[in-house]
């Protein structure tokens, strides 16, 4: 960090290594007692089985999510079969967990009436802008989405 060594000296930069080796996703800033990261946007995939909706009546809020969820990172639910259904908003950092590998808590912040269908994510992002729809989501419970397709998704209902 560059700046007068009098702020500085007041920072604590930590750093953490991702599956694929260091990502600039996992810099945080310590001010004392408040740690600060950078928000990132995940989409949860997951089936109707699970009952997703029940976030939004407060009657779920423990979900599984990638191992680097943190804190009020945004969270788009995509559900098979449906599309993407909500946002969420994470409330906690990921934590280990026997019944999935990790898992946070999460609120409710809004519902996508109607849901955005794979068929339009398709249509607004090329493959190489993001892949993942592409594959159909096929074996992701949790990918972490680009920011400029994040930004596009939110505004879109």
């Amino acid at each position: 960090m560059r700046g007068p060594s009098h702020l500085t000296s007041r920072f604590c930069v930590s750093s953490f290594w991702g599956h694929n080796g260091p990502d600039v996703r996992f810099y945080f800033v310590t001010i004392g007692e408040v740690r600060v990261g950078i928000m990132t946007s995940y989409l949860f995939v997951t089936g109707k089985e699970f009952h997703p909706e029940r976030v939004r009546s407060g009657e779920d809020l423990w979900w599984s999510c990638s191992s680097t969820t943190i804190e009020d990172d945004s969270i788009l639910v995509y559900v098979k079969g449906t599309g993407i259904s909500y946002e969420w908003r994470a409330t906690s950092d990921a934590e280990p967990c026997d019944e999935w590998k990790f898992a946070c808590n999460v609120e409710h912040v809004r519902t996508f009436d109607p849901g955005i269908s794979l068929g339009e994510i398709r249509e607004l992002f090329s493959k190489k802008q993001w892949a993942a729809p592409y594959q159909n989501f096929r074996g992701y419970r949790s990918i972490r989405i680009p920011p400029g397709v994040a930004r596009q998704l939110h505004q879109l209902r």
